[in-house]
Parts: C-alpha cells; sequence; structure tokens
C-alpha cells in the first residue's frame, strides 16, 4: 500500500529515519534530521510504502519551490528494492503533485539508486548547470556540495508534452542534424542574413569549439526535438584579435575569460524562457569554472538578444567588430 501521510502518522517516523539513514551513510542523500523528517509526515508532503506485514518499506517526500516541485528522498529498504515499491511511490507521488500543483514542474536530484526509477518513471535528465539559483544555494545541506558538477545527483525533470529541458553536448554527441538544421535557419533570419551557413560546416564548427579547454555546447529540448542551443569556451586575448579583426581586446591578458559564441532558438518556441535559461546556465557554467569575464558579440540590430543580455547585467562595450561592423561586444564580469 502507498500512502499520503498526515498527523495519524507521526509514529512511522523513527522507522522512516532508520532506514534514511543507511543512505545519508553512504553519502545517497543529504543529511536530514529526524525533526525534518516528522515535518514532512505531519505536513502531509511525503508518501509512506507498507507492505503485508504493515512495515514501512518505502519513503517519497516533496518541497515546492518557486521554480517547480522537487521530489526527495525516494528511499525503499534494501531487502524490498526487487518489489517495485519505488516505482509505486514515485507514481503516487507524481499523480498527486500533478494535481496539487498543476502546470508546475516536478524536478528531482537524484542519486544512482534512485535515477533508474525515476527515468523508467517519466523523468528525464537535464545539464546541472541549469538548475534554478533557489535549489543550488540550498546545495549548503548536500554533503558534496564543494564537489559540484562531479557530485553524485542526476538532476531529473517529469517530462510533460511541453516541458523543454536543458542538455549538454559532448564531443561525441555531435551528431544532432536537427541543431544544425535550426542554427542554419536562424542565423538566415533578420538582422543576420547569413544565408552561407549548411549543417555540415556548423558541425564542423562546433566539434573544433569543443576541443577548446572549458568548452560547452548546451541544448533546449522539448522532447527530443531540439529548440535552442548556445555554446562557448576559453579564450585568450590573441583568439579574441582572430576573432575580431583587431587588438582592441590585448587590455585582458592575464585575465581568465569565456567567449559566448553561439545562443539561438527556435522562431516559434521564443519568449518561453529557454533564452533565458541557456544564458543562465551557460553563466554558471563560466562561474563554475572560475572565470573572470565572458565576452559574446551580437547585432546592433537585434533588439530582443540585446534585452536579454542587459537583463543578465551584460554591458555593451562599443567595440565593434572588423568583418561584420554592425556587430558589437558585451561583457559581463563574473564575481570571484
Amino acid at each position: 500500500m502507498i500512502k499520503r501521510t498526515g498527523q495519524d502518522d507521526v509514529a512511522f517516523t523513527k522507522a522512516v529515519y532508520v532506514f534514511l539513514q543507511e543512505e545519508m551513510a553512504q553519502s545517497n542523500l543529504a543529511i536530514k534530521s529526524f525533526e525534518a523528517i516528522e515535518h514532512e509526515i505531519i505536513s502531509g508532503k511525503a508518501f509512506i510504502a507498507i507492505n503485508d506485514q504493515d512495515e514501512i518499506v518505502g519513503y517519497i517526500s516533496f518541497y515546492r519551490w518557486q521554480c517547480g516541485v522537487e521530489i526527495m528522498s525516494l528511499t525503499v529498504k534494501s531487502e524490498s528494492r526487487k518489489q517495485g515499491w519505488g516505482s509505486k511511490l514515485v507514481s503516487s507521488a507524481v499523480s498527486y503533485l500533478q494535481g496539487a500543483f498543476a502546470g508546475q514542474e516536478i524536478i528531482a536530484l537524484a542519486n544512482k539508486n534512485s535515477k533508474p526509477i525515476l527515468l523508467k518513471n517519466g523523468f528525464c535528465g537535464f545539464s546541472k548547470f541549469s538548475i534554478a539559483d533557489e535549489l543550488r544555494d540550498a546545495f549548503a545541506g548536500c554533503q558534496e556540495e564543494l564537489e559540484f558538477p562531479t557530485c553524485h545527483c542526476q538532476p531529473l525533470i517529469f517530462a510533460r508534452d511541453d516541458t523543454f529541458r536543458i542538455i549538454e553536448l559532448t564531443p561525441s554527441d555531435v551528431e544532432a542534424d536537427d541543431m544544425f538544421d535550426l542554427y542554419c535557419r536562424i542565423w538566415r533570419e533578420e538582422p543576420w542574413n547569413e544565408d552561407f551557413w549548411t549543417p555540415a560546416k556548423v558541425r564542423a564548427d562546433l566539434e573544433t569549439a569543443l576541443k577548446q579547454s572549458s568548452a560547452i555546447c548546451l541544448a533546449a529540448l522539448i522532447g527530443e526535438a531540439v529548440t535552442g542551443f548556445c555554446w562557448g569556451f576559453d579564450v585568450e586575448p590573441g583568439q579574441l584579435r582572430y576573432i575580431a579583426g583587431h587588438d582592441y581586446f590585448d587590455t585582458l591578458y592575464g585575465r581568465r575569460i569565456f567567449y559566448l559564441a553561439e545562443l539561438g532558438v527556435e522562431r516559434k518556441c521564443r519568449g518561453n524562457r529557454i533564452g533565458k535559461k541557456l544564458t543562465a546556465a551557460i553563466i554558471n557554467f563560466a562561474k563554475n569554472a572560475r572565470r573572470e569575464i565572458i565576452i559574446l558579440r551580437t547585432d546592433k540590430n537585434a533588439q530582443a538578444a540585446q534585452a536579454l543580455y542587459k537583463s543578465f547585467g551584460f554591458v555593451p562595450l562599443m567595440i565593434p567588430d572588423a568583418r561584420h561592423q554592425s556587430r558589437l561586444y558585451w561583457a559581463l564580469k563574473l564575481g570571484q
């Protein structure tokens, strides 16, 4: 039986705490006190699994953030893990949350034990760098906080038809033909008017970019369809001289610079925060890599792009591009 908890279930707190401790001891769960578990149970923010012998064999809880509802602490007693209790807990929790918090994202920071269960029940992975700031701030309770992004947690999101998620592409993943087609379509638009791109050239450029130190490529997906992308990499002022066609950036010698090379969103998907989430994710990546400044260029007539970058604190440098006179460079200083 799967049961949503309430005040009458406070007596189950000790049993739940005992088997959660096993996971906490292995750093698979953030440290959670007896009192915190008791509060989850009393306030109805948890589900418990009870077997035929009336024993508590599984637990799952949730917390509502501004960015969505997080499923937490999915744990099944080790001797009961092959009996399907994990899937039953996830299914019950998701069904309840979809009704109680309609339209909100349901997310999880999974561990090695919970990830397969969540993936089996409709969740998909996304990039750690696109985790909302309020969730990252909550990492203070995680035993591997200082190991981000190599920590054990795997961010997952329940995939509705309209859910978009951000993933990271590695050089071995660069076979995303629809992303390269999208790239070509976007840069043919005003004000870019670049009709010389081909999917093959875009693929080659991305493969080259990902060979750079501390490079990253992010793709925004709805289902399996690519709706947006961005990528960037570390640069030296000498590389910026080549990119811009002049030596105006030589004053940055000795600075740790990240270059945001590309950012684009499918026309029909604009206005859905995809560009904002991609930008936030790549800024988080550069911060985590301890870069000091992010440089990008955009067209002086690209009003929507400029508004997006301004919202993140980028400032125009009034430095033109020698090859494209309508392009200007922007910069964001990162606090260290």
